[in-house]
């Protein structure tokens, strides 16, 4: 018998449910290698150009589509990915046809020139470069993804107290949703004032892409308001780097989140300049003496006088004190007690909270003390506790749902994915021949077993061949019968 006959009958012996395994076991082997061959053969897209505007993105496209190019469109529109093979040579062909445009119009528009131009339109167009210029200059910053700027320049007047002041609005978009500081608003401000004539800082309002003001229009940067700021933000600093100090010493004795430190920083920003003469009674040289010495003929007498001056030492100081010297400190700690691990009921480790010994809590004492800089003669107060921290409770963390092929998308990946469908497959396909193969062996091995009509004639000859045997026994030995017989009675 053929192997393929000895298959096809083993299968014939497979139950329902046996047969329908099985076919379901090759047609997800078959859909794994198709699934496995068609993702291979879809190209891996690069980004071409992001943050196009719409007008840039749909002359790219029609570009794409007559070089037959396949392309996908992300980010809403603002950006266009094509396969990786195809990138720079796409990156090169579109910029020999000018694409992508730059959005913003700068100084370039004054390279055409066009005779029946007017004074307004020129000015308007200079507007149009100026503005256009700053904006490029502004999305150079590694901070800023988009920028739009207004400008408005008012028309020089006959007089100066009519003249009005230049002012500018910037908005601004930050990459990847960040957050500018001060130095960096500033700068910006600085940046747009320097580049139009009589535009002042405290003129320019910036704002972001959520319409929060990062730099006022009316005069904040000499204002109370933004000293106030600039305040606060010292304070916090100060603050942060104190307690990070005293927090890292303790932490380092004691265990991360066994300790915490807050200060509370009470700083001076007064602006004292002062000028301080003092005068030393006690040390005096002469300056100068002068002696006069007269005699009169007539009587004979001498008169002398003499005027002696003395310089008396003098300091002069003159003092400038630092704004946000430091006037008063507030330190507050925390800090964990020890556990000590006990045999409780049945044997179980159970910890049990030890607080810490006043000696142990003086010499921590002393160590925040001289991290903070605390000086007793401002009335710097400090406290410090032991106490026993609360248990936070266990929070699972959920991992953001992510694509099964999310790391698959090099070259690299790709070949791993198809190796292990394969060997997937592989190995379904040499299980289930090894089952067939070991139901056809059964098969041949194992005689065929005998119809109900065959087992029905072999008992009935069995049974007649024993009544034969019990009829000859009784003709011949009678005795013998009849003692087997009745052996089995007693036996019973």
């Amino acid at each position: 018998m053929g192997s393929w006959q000895q298959l096809t009958k083993a299968a014939q012996r497979l139950s329902i449910g046996q047969k329908l395994a099985m076919v379901a076991v090759f047609l997800l082997i078959l859909l794994s290698i198709i699934f496995a061959l068609n993702w291979a053969k879809r190209p891996d897209f690069t980004p071409l150009y992001t943050n196009l505007s719409p007008q840039d993105a749909a002359q790219m496209v029609d570009k794409l589509r007559s070089a037959k190019i396949p392309y996908k469109l992300t980010s809403g529109g603002s950006a266009i990915m094509v396969p990786s093979k195809d990138v720079y040579q796409t990156r090169i062909s579109l910029a020999s046809e000018g694409l992508p445009q730059a959005s913003t119009v700068g100084f370039e528009i004054f390279d055409k020139t066009n005779l029946g131009t007017t004074d307004f339109v020129q000015k308007i167009n200079y507007h149009r470069a100026l503005e256009g210029e700053l904006t490029r200059t502004i999305e150079q910053l590694a901070a800023i993804q988009g920028a739009r700027v207004h400008l408005v320049i008012p028309n020089p007047r006959l007089f100066t107290e009519e003249q009005k002041e230049a002012t500018a609005s910037v908005v601004l978009t930050l990459a990847g949703g960040g957050k500018l500081s001060r130095s960096q608003v500033k700068g910006i401000a600085h940046l747009v004032s320097s580049s139009v004539e009589g535009l002042k800082p405290e003129n320019i309002t910036i704002l972001d892409n959520w319409g929060n003001i990062l730099s006022g229009g009316d005069g904040e940067d000499n204002s109370l308001f933004a000293l106030t700021n600039t305040q606060l933000e010292m304070q916090r600093n100060v603050e942060s780097h104190l307690s990070h100090k005293a927090l890292a010493m303790l932490e380092r004795a004691l265990g991360a989140g066994n300790a915490i430190v807050k200060v509370n920083v009470e700083l001076d920003f007064k602006n004292l300049e002062k000028t301080v003469e003092s005068y030393d009674p006690e040390s005096s040289v002469i300056r100068s003496e002068e002696r006069n010495e007269q005699a009169s003929a007539t009587q004979g007498e001498k008169s002398e006088s003499s005027i002696t001056n003395y310089e008396i030492s003098k300091t002069v100081e003159h003092i400038i004190e630092k704004i946000g010297n430091i006037k008063r400190l507030w330190v507050s700690v925390l800090i964990n007690g020890t556990y000590k691990s006990q045999k409780g009921k049945k044997g179980k480790e159970v910890k049990t909270y030890q607080p810490r010994s006043e000696e142990e809590m003086a010499g921590l004492t002393e160590i925040v003390k001289k991290a903070v800089g605390f000086d007793p003669s401002r009335g710097d107060q400090i406290e410090v506790a032991n106490m026993k921290f609360g248990v936070p409770p266990q929070l699972t963390q959920v991992s953001p749902k992510s694509s099964p092929l999310g790391g698959m998308g090099s070259a690299m990946g790709r070949n791993l994915l198809i190796g292990f469908v394969l060997v997937v497959a592989l190995l379904f396909l040499k299980l289930a021949l090894k089952q067939l193969g070991a139901i056809a062996s059964s098969l041949q091995e194992t005689p065929s077993s005998p119809t109900p009509g065959e087992e029905k004639g072999k008992e009935k000859e069995a049974e007649y061949d024993s009544k034969s045997e019990i009829i000859r026994m009784a003709s011949e030995n009678p005795d013998q019968l009849a003692s087997l017989v009745r052996s089995w009675l007693i036996k019973g």
